[in-house]
C-alpha cells in the first residue's frame, strides 16, 4: 500500500494497492480504503487534510462554524499580513486530535460521533477567543474597510500575496468618482 491521502470524491483516506505474483505486477495502483490497514495513519490525514483544510463536505455545524471563524482570522491576519496568529493548520489539528476519539477514523464515524456525542455539547466549536485575539490586533482606525474621501465611501481591499502586483491595499472606484480624489490624499497608507 503507497500513497495514502484524503479523496474527497470518495470521501474516505485512499491508498494505492499493488499486487505481484512472482515479481510481476498483477495489480498496478488500485485504489482501496485507508483505514483498515493504518487506522491510525488513517485519523491523522483525516483530521489534517479533511477537517483542517477545509476540504470535507459535511452537515455538522462545527465545521460550519470554523469555516466561517477561520475566514474571519484570515480576512483579519490578511491586513495585518501575517499568518497563523491564532488558526495555523497546526493548531486546528491539534485541537481536533485532542477533541475526537480515536477510534474516530472515517468520515462516517465522524458523523455518527458528531451527532451522539459532540452536537449538542458545541464540542468542536474553536473558541471565540481565537478570533478575538487577532481582533484585538486590528483596530477599525488603522485598517478601514472603506476610506471616505470627499464624499465618497470608497471600498479598501486587503490581500497577502508577497511578491504579487495586487499584494497591499486597493482602493476601488469607479471612474464617476474620480473627481472626489485629491492626489495628495493618496498618500495615507495603512500601518
Amino acid at each position: 500500500y503507497t500513497s495514502p491521502f484524503w479523496d474527497p470524491p470518495a470521501n474516505r483516506v485512499t491508498a494505492f494497492k499493488n499486487v505481484t505474483l512472482l515479481g510481476m505486477n498483477i495489480v498496478r495502483d488500485r485504489k482501496v480504503s485507508y483505514h483498515p490497514i493504518n487506522p491510525a495513519e488513517a485519523r491523522e490525514i483525516f483530521l489534517r487534510d479533511a477537517l483542517c483544510e477545509d476540504n470535507y463536505e459535511t452537515e455538522a455545524d462545527c465545521v460550519n462554524h470554523n469555516r466561517e471563524t477561520a475566514a474571519k482570522i484570515e480576512g483579519l491576519e490578511t491586513k495585518l499580513r501575517r499568518r497563523g496568529i491564532a488558526m495555523s493548520r497546526n493548531v486546528m489539528y491539534d485541537f481536533y486530535n485532542g477533541l475526537i476519539p480515536d477510534d474516530v477514523v472515517t468520515p462516517p464515524q465522524f458523523e455518527r460521533w458528531y451527532q451522539d456525542k459532540a452536537k449538542s455539547s458545541r464540542l468542536l466549536r474553536v473558541p471565540d477567543s481565537w478570533l478575538k485575539k487577532v481582533q484585538d490586533q486590528v483596530p477599525a482606525k488603522l485598517y478601514p474597510d472603506v476610506w471616505t474621501l470627499g464624499g465618497c465611501k470608497l471600498p479598501l481591499t486587503y490581500k497577502y500575496l508577497p511578491g504579487v502586483n495586487t499584494d497591499g491595499v486597493t482602493l476601488s472606484i469607479l471612474p464617476a468618482g474620480l473627481g472626489c480624489l485629491d492626489p495628495s490624499a493618496l498618500e495615507w497608507i495603512t500601518p
